[in-house]
């Protein structure tokens, strides 16, 4: 979920807006268009960054958080888990379509270098293309691509982000729902305590492999991945993922005058006349429901970053996360239990890299995919 503009539709601002995203297409810009609301949040990797991001993950992996342990792995200290680069600058992007919200349509990540505490990043935001994606006389929508590329203090590339950003238009009674009483309950699943114990004994039972390293040779294409359990998602899980990749984060005058200065990007509530971020539409489900959503909602990055720790507990330490793409279909609620899974489909060796190509997604408590995904994992050989 992203950026919305509340006020009443305005022809010339949408045309204006498609076309400006039109003429930056290949020019590096300032990420987002808007650099100082949602482009660059963070540059350096801090030791503290890096655990407070695998903190809002879930994520328990030594490799992160232990400076003691970190110092007896092949890296000689902490390092970030891949998915780091969203605290960097999130994966998403897009120029703001006054009457339109944006959501996360998916990501595509290669990595070509480890993210070192302490090292210091820069970002350069390229679009790429607006493709228009209204089909019949439904309401309109566009898909916004670009490019982050992500670079180190030595300026070499760390890691490419394709985004994928879907702006969609917001019909009339979204806009103007004010009795979100109807939807409040939408979405929402009541657990039995035989499921409660199944979440709390997948927790109980996640496999990180850590310094145990998973030789290419042992590997066979068909082989499961331990699953990683997310969920039910509370409102405070929310609140730590978008604290630790620094959404929201300017408070009292500051937020005033980016209210100001970022008019479509602020929800006003009906009832008080009070002025939040739209993007609170995560955590507040009166917000959410302006955009006709059925409550509080999990980002689509987050789901990908909740992919990537799936991927770095079953390579272990000394395995390297290649590249991952994902593709958010489905929005996951709050009070929703998400199971990230995966299976290897192929393993091969390239360019003198032993790889393992894995099918991964993330899947609901109906047992229906979200988000389904693919990655490939560099593996240490036993040849080498």
């Amino acid at each position: 979920m992203g950026q919305v503009e509340t006020r009443e539709n305005n022809a010339d601002g949408i045309e204006e807006a498609i076309a400006k995203y039109r003429e930056s297409i290949g020019k590096v810009t300032r990420l987002c268009l808007s650099n100082d609301l949602l482009g660059q949040k963070s540059e350096s990797a801090s030791e503290d960054a890096i655990r407070h991001f695998a903190n809002a993950v879930g994520d328990p992996n030594p490799l992160w958080r232990n400076h003691e342990y970190a110092m007896n792995t092949r890296y000689g200290g902490i390092v970030a888990p891949p998915l780091f680069t969203n605290v960097i600058a999130l994966g998403m992007g897009g120029a703001p379509i006054p009457g339109f919200a944006a959501f996360v349509a998916g990501a595509e990540w290669e990595w070509f270098r480890t993210i070192n505490a302490d090292d210091k990043i820069t970002v350069e935001d390229v679009p790429t293309d607006i493709i228009d994606k209204t089909g019949g006389k439904g309401r309109r929508q566009f898909l916004l691509l670009g490019k982050i590329v992500y670079k180190n203090q030595k300026d070499e590339v760390v890691a490419v982000c394709k985004r994928m950003t879907m702006s969609i238009e917001l019909g009339e009674k979204a806009l103007n729902e004010k009795d979100g009483s109807k939807n409040a309950q939408r979405g929402r699943y009541r657990y039995g305590k035989a499921e409660l114990n199944a979440i709390e004994q997948a927790y109980q039972a996640e496999e990180i492999r850590g310094a145990n390293p998973r030789y290419w040779e042992n590997v066979t294409e068909g082989e499961e991945l331990k699953p990683v359990v997310k969920g039910p998602l509370t409102y405070g899980d929310m609140l730590a993922f978008l604290a630790s990749v620094g959404w929201m984060g300017e408070a009292h005058g500051l937020a005033r005058e980016l209210f100001r200065k970022y008019p479509e990007f602020a929800y006003t509530d009906p009832e008080t006349g009070i002025t939040e971020w739209h993007f609170m539409g995560h955590i507040i489900d009166r917000v959410s429901w302006q955009s006709g959503l059925p409550g509080a909602i999990a980002m689509g990055i987050q789901t990908c970053c909740w992919l990537g720790h799936l991927t770095t507990n079953w390579m272990g330490d000394d395995g390297f996360l290649k590249s991952l793409g994902a593709q958010c279909r489905d929005i996951i609620c709050v009070g929703d239990t998400t199971w990230c899974k995966g299976k290897v489909t192929r393993k091969y060796v390239a360019n003198n890299e032993h790889l393992v190509d894995c099918e991964v997604w993330a899947e609901n408590q109906y047992g229906k995919i979200t988000t389904p995904g693919h990655a490939t994992i560099v593996l240490p050989s036993r040849e080498q």
